[in-house]
């Protein structure tokens, strides 16, 4: 039988912990972004005080997609307060690029229920940050209409922040080169973990590696990449490297090009 979208994302983030805060992407392949790429990727910053001392903490990932808009994951936003958040743009360190505080976001689902549009699937990882001023000095990032089929076997590319083994946040942009496999080895992948045979939906991709690279918490919500474009949306690894190393891990990605209309709808708003 064919899997309910729900019920395999379900299983999934349950199983790969998408609320562990873990470290960055973590693997042999991972390095540094330079200074002059990718600056359209963006920082998600959490405005807290700790003994008296306002900080502002990276917790998530996302892209500038217009002047005004970051695309994320859904799921980056759900604990999160509008008054708390802070989006860096234009630089590889969090520390020096501008911020930008946040008027308001819409996920897909809210979406939807606002154009009375009926949701072709039941579970929608994907949210748009608007920005409270335009961004003037980035060029936002082209997103790819390549569907699934089409990104089997390419080598991309997964942009994001995290943390450090030691628990501390490196505020430097890492870069990991990945593998897009078929969605029929990823279901293979994913019996082997956890046990359940099932379809994944073809909005879903998943990634490997030789050495292994794997995504982390923090990295949730930021871009996959190829050749400049974005085509899918980081969501986490399977299992969680921190608590089950498994040598049949995959990245799991969600392909934007299904949800094309809502990002130039919400772009346009």
């Amino acid at each position: 039988m064919n899997f309910q979208i729900f019920y395999f994302t379900a299983q999934l983030i349950l199983f790969c912990n998408l609320n562990h805060v873990a470290q960055a992407l973590f693997g042999e392949n991972v390095r540094l972004v330079r200074s002059s790429e990718y600056p359209f990727v963006t920082s998600l910053l959490r405005i807290s005080t700790i003994n008296n001392q306002l900080t502002e903490t990276h917790f998530c990932s996302g892209a500038l997609i217009s002047m005004k808009d970051v695309l994320t994951a859904e799921h980056c936003l759900a604990h999160e307060l509008l008054a708390s958040l802070l989006a860096m743009v234009g630089l590889n360190d969090f520390r020096y690029g501008k911020k930008y505080g946040v008027a308001w976001w819409v996920t897909y689902d809210q979406w939807t229920a606002s154009q009375r549009i009926s949701k072709t699937f039941n579970h929608n990882d994907i949210a748009i940050l608007r920005l409270a001023h335009e961004v003037h000095d980035v060029t936002p990032a082209t997103i790819s209409r390549t569907i699934t089929y089409g990104l089997y076997d390419l080598e991309v590319v997964a942009l994001g922040w995290g943390k450090f083994s030691n628990g501390e946040i490196n505020p430097k942009m890492n870069a990991a080169n990945l593998k897009i496999i078929t969605n029929f080895a990823c279901e293979n992948k994913v019996e082997s973990m956890l046990g359940i045979k099932d379809t994944v939906s073809l909005r879903f991709v998943c990634s490997i590696a030789e050495p292994e690279v794997l995504l982390q918490r923090s990295d949730a919500g930021g871009p996959l990449v190829y050749n400049d474009e974005i085509i899918g949306i980081n969501l986490s690894a399977c299992p969680d490297p921190e608590k089950q190393p498994c040598t049949s891990a995959v990245n799991i990605h969600l392909v934007i090009e299904y949800y094309n209309y809502f990002i130039s709808s919400v772009k346009n708003a």
